[in-house]
């Protein structure tokens, strides 16, 4: 009996660590989904103890819960909104796990009390556009999402990643609709 909990125990530490193992550590090494364009990259100066970071800014056409599910699996995320670690505990080459916060479009925000000509809302047609997209796993429509997490490189080192997305595919001033997920992959040391 002592023998398969040991063994249990160690097959769990043997898989958490190969999960961590698999964690981007570095901008290069954040996987990108297809078909993403960089449209800007911004870097912070590398003087004395200034932090050293860099934001990667990139556009793609597919919806955002399309993108989003594809992080959430390359990151291995098993929960949204979830706890993270400590990352002031972290051993060199140790990862803390990423977190995920999901936010969805507000349906009321689609109802905006003025109601023209026929009785329809200004803002009816972005609803209409929204439901010609497949909704996320909880049955809403992402509006914007964020991945946290945290790396230590070396004992005196740790690098915060993270991978942003936010749904560019309203344009509310011209009253457009064109599919376009916006992902900032942000890395600072």
């Amino acid at each position: 009996m002592k023998r398969k909990n040991v063994f249990g125990l160690l097959m769990v530490a043997a898989c958490s660590a190969l999960l961590s193992a698999e964690l981007p550590g570095t901008i290069e090494k954040i996987p990108l989904f297809k078909g993403m364009v960089l449209e800007s990259e911004e870097t912070a100066p590398a003087d004395g103890e200034l932090l050293l970071g860099i934001v990667r800014t990139y556009s793609v056409n597919a919806a955002p819960e399309e993108v989003l599910a594809f992080y959430e699996k390359a990151l291995a995320i098993r929960e949204r909104f979830g706890e993270s670690g400590d990352q002031n505990d972290l051993k060199v080459k140790e990862f803390v796990a990423p977190s995920m916060q999901v936010y969805f479009w507000d349906e009321d925000y689609f109802i905006d009390g003025d109601f023209g000509e026929g009785g329809s809302s200004n803002r009816g047609w972005m609803k209409k556009e929204l439901s010609k997209r497949k909704k996320d796993r909880e049955g809403y429509w992402v509006q914007n999402a964020s991945a946290l997490w945290y790396y230590r490189d070396t004992a005196n080192t740790l690098t915060e990643l993270q991978v942003m997305l936010d749904d560019l595919s309203i344009n509310k001033d011209e009253g457009t609709y064109s599919l376009r997920t916006q992902v900032a992959i942000r890395v600072v040391r």
